[in-house]
């Protein structure tokens, strides 16, 4: 292609990857809010999901001039490790993306009962208090020019909201005109020994694995007819 034509193929492709984001976007939102994606829950550490989330937006931040800074805060959670971490990330890019060059960026911790509460601070152009109230709603966005200026669909802070609803938490915002906003959702911190699934008693296995004496039971629960045969041949094979 001559340089125009070449020009015109890259807008194009630019704006079809937009509409295929904006429309996983809409669809993940609809199964959240559904119950058609559950929450694939573990118990997984707070500080280490804080570390990545801070690591992935690293070169972001570097290259916006602005200083990210992280307190990681070592506790266990019962929560979708995946889905945490997209909450993380959502709310560290809009703090950069909407953050002055020189300015900084914090994401901290702090306990509560039974819970633990995420905070991302930002030192940027704050968000009218006519806003604070729709922020989480789906495309609202502070600036409708945001999306053209900034990027993003106003969806981002829709997702995060369903996901920390999913989890049993509260999400929700503090904002200064001129000051910054601070964003912070809670996830709940129970018992692992509480949270874990119950024991399942199954007969007995009647077959040995091995010369050693050494048996193994496993369920197959599966409606797959076709995936239980693979299965089954496999598990034969293994003895």
């Amino acid at each position: 292609l001559q340089e125009k034509g070449q020009r015109m193929l890259d807008i194009a492709v630019a704006n079809t990857d937009r509409l295929v984001r904006l429309i996983n976007d809409i669809l993940d939102i609809e199964r959240l809010q559904s119950g058609k994606i559950a929450m694939q829950k573990q118990d997984c550490n707070a500080a280490d999901l804080m570390t990545q989330a801070t690591e992935v937006m690293r070169a972001m931040a570097e290259k916006a001039e602005v200083t990210l800074s992280v307190t990681p805060h070592a506790m266990r959670l019962w929560a979708d490790p995946d889905r945490i971490l997209q909450i993380l990330t959502n709310l560290l890019s809009n703090a950069i993306k909407f953050s002055s060059r020189g300015s900084a960026v914090w994401l901290t911790a702090e306990p509560q009962e039974k819970a633990l509460r995420f905070a991302v601070k930002d030192q940027g152009r704050g968000i009218p208090a006519d806003k604070l109230d729709s922020i989480f709603e789906r495309f609202q966005q502070v600036d409708a020019s945001d999306s053209r200026d900034k990027g993003g669909r106003g969806l981002g802070l829709a997702i995060c909201r369903s996901i920390v609803q999913q989890h049993g938490g509260q999400i929700e915002v503090e904002s200064a005109l001129g000051v910054g906003s601070t964003f912070s959702f809670t996830v709940p911190a129970p018992n692992i020994a509480e949270t874990a699934a119950p024991e399942i008693s199954l007969p007995p296995p009647k077959h040995a694995v091995n010369g050693q004496g050494r048996t193994a039971c496993v369920l197959v629960a599966e409606d797959d007819s076709d995936l239980v045969s693979v299965l089954d041949l496999m598990l034969q094979r293994y003895g």
